[in-house]
């Protein structure tokens, strides 16, 4: 029941993200912003239909993915194991795509919306939370660090995954301060900053789990 009740406050949070954006689009202009840079300056416009329909086609792709995976992936015995962290991991990524839908909405119908802090910062949160349940993640090919040795060893996958949950709070904390900080502060730095989180929670576990798989296969 639990698992029905996870899936219908999904389809819920995504159905609303359709219903406001056909509410909205009427009231929208012929272009309006889909992108921003950086410095929270809109650097490419669209129209509204390139700009209400790329969010809820992802949610419901991920929703669809999500359920088809545990029942196609040759390690489906694995996710019985990891069921709660996997439903706080995809909702958590539902709530992040609706709650940026909202804003480019906004930011659409003429509301100044500082892009440059409620994106950073909605990813953030969205890592803090991935941080703080990843290391509950048991072997799969949907979500988590899944490389050769990872997938091939539970150990392997278990301590790299133990890193990793660091490794996406250590970004989550840093995203927080690019957008509490904003572009003001940070200047020409959000970006060295950015991508100093990026090789933190991509480079460093795939380093870890590569190193240590490297070890086990020398004894």
């Amino acid at each position: 029941m639990r698992k029905y009740g996870v899936f219908t406050l999904q389809l819920v949070l995504w159905v609303l993200s359709v219903l406001v954006s056909v509410i909205a689009y009427p009231k929208l202009p012929a272009q309006v912003p889909v992108h921003w840079n950086l410095a929270g300056e809109v650097d490419r416009m669209g129209s509204p239909l390139e700009a209400l329909s790329i969010g809820p086609i992802v949610t419901l792709l991920l929703i669809l993915l999500s359920r088809g995976f545990s029942r196609m992936d040759p390690l489906k015995d694995n996710y019985a194991k990891f069921t709660g962290a996997s439903e706080i991991i995809i909702t958590s990524v539902v709530f992040f795509f609706f709650g940026i839908q909202m804003a480019m909405i906004a930011a659409g119908l003429g509301y100044p919306i500082a892009m440059a802090q409620i994106v950073p910062g909605a990813v953030g949160l969205l890592f803090l939370v991935i941080g703080v349940v990843l290391p509950k993640v048991q072997p799969n090919h949907f979500m988590g660090y899944r490389l050769p040795w990872t997938i091939d060893d539970p150990e392997v996958w278990a301590k790299t995954h133990r890193v990793g949950g660091q490794a996406f709070v250590f970004g989550g904390l840093g995203m927080l301060v690019i957008g509490v900080a904003g572009p003001q502060l940070l200047g020409g730095w959000s970006t060295a900053l950015l991508l100093l989180l990026i090789a933190v929670i991509v480079v460093v576990p795939t380093i870890y789990a590569w190193r240590i798989a490297g070890k086990k296969r020398t004894f």
